[in-house]
C-alpha cells in the first residue's frame, strides 16, 4: 500500500525502466542478473514512492526491468523484447480471432511488433485483474485506431474490452526501437505515470521522454 504524504495526497504513479551500464542487449540467460536488477529497482523505485512491501507492478524482460510504482494497486505493467515469435501462429492459438485476423493484415515488417504490443498490453491487463495469462490473452481484447493528423496527435488510440466489463485506462511505449512496455490501471480517471529511466549504479534516475505509441481506455459497463 503507497503511503499518504503530509498534505494528504498519495504519491503519483511513475513507470520506472532500469538496466545495469555492462549490458544494453537481451542477455535472456543472465537470470542472475536479472533477479539483482528486479531488487534494486523495486527499492529504489518503491522507496521513491513510499510503497512496502511487493506492492509494486513489475516486469522484466531479458536484462531490463519496468517497475509501476504509485498509489493504485489495480495497475499492471508488461515489457518486452522484440525477439523472434511464430508470431501469426501464437495469435491464432491465443488471442481472439479478431485480433489475429487484424496481424495477419498488418504489413510483415510490423508484424511482429504488432504481435508484441498486443502481448504487453494483454499481459499488464492480466497482472491488474490477477487473470492467468491465457486467460488474459484470449478475453482481453484491444484495438487502436490512427493517429488524427488533423489533432497533432502523434500517439494511436487504443480501444478495447477487459472480462466483466472493467474500466480502464493504458499507455504504449516504445523505450527502445526494439521494446515495448505496457502500463494498464483499472482506473479509468487514471493520468499518463510519469517515465523514469534508472542505470543500475548510477546516482539516481532521470526523466525518461520514450516514444507513446499509443494511449486510451474504455468507461466500462
Amino acid at each position: 500500500m503507497a503511503a499518504i504524504t503530509p498534505s494528504g495526497t498519495a504519491p503519483p504513479a511513475a513507470l520506472w525502466l532500469a538496466h545495469p551500464e555492462c549490458l544494453a542487449g537481451p542477455a535472456f540467460r543472465q537470470r542472475a542478473l536479472e533477479r539483482s536488477v528486479r531488487d534494486a529497482l523495486l527499492a529504489r523505485a518503491g522507496g521513491a514512492q513510499g510503497l512496502a512491501g511487493p506492492g509494486a507492478a513489475l516486469s522484466h524482460s531479458g536484462s531490463w526491468v519496468a517497475c509501476g510504482a504509485g498509489p493504485a494497486l489495480q495497475v499492471g505493467v508488461d515489457l518486452e523484447w522484440l525477439r523472434p515469435r511464430a508470431a501469426l501462429r501464437l495469435a491464432r492459438f491465443s488471442y481472439a480471432p479478431e485480433e489475429a485476423e487484424w496481424l495477419a493484415a498488418q504489413p510483415l515488417a510490423h508484424r511482429l511488433a504488432a504481435f508484441h504490443e498486443l502481448w504487453v498490453l494483454k499481459e499488464a491487463a492480466a497482472k491488474a485483474l490477477r487473470l492467468p495469462l491465457f486467460t488474459a490473452l484470449a478475453q482481453c481484447r484491444f484495438r487502436s485506431l490512427p493517429a488524427d493528423a488533423t489533432s497533432g496527435a502523434a500517439a494511436r488510440s487504443l480501444q478495447g474490452e477487459l472480462p466483466g466489463g472493467v474500466g480502464w485506462r493504458a499507455w504504449l511505449y516504445a523505450p527502445r526501437a526494439s521494446l515495448r512496455l505496457a502500463w494498464l490501471s483499472l482506473d479509468r480517471e487514471a493520468p499518463a505515470p510519469s517515465t523514469l529511466e534508472w542505470q543500475v549504479g548510477a546516482a539516481g534516475p532521470q526523466a525518461a521522454d520514450w516514444p507513446l505509441l499509443a494511449s486510451g481506455g474504455h468507461a466500462g459497463t
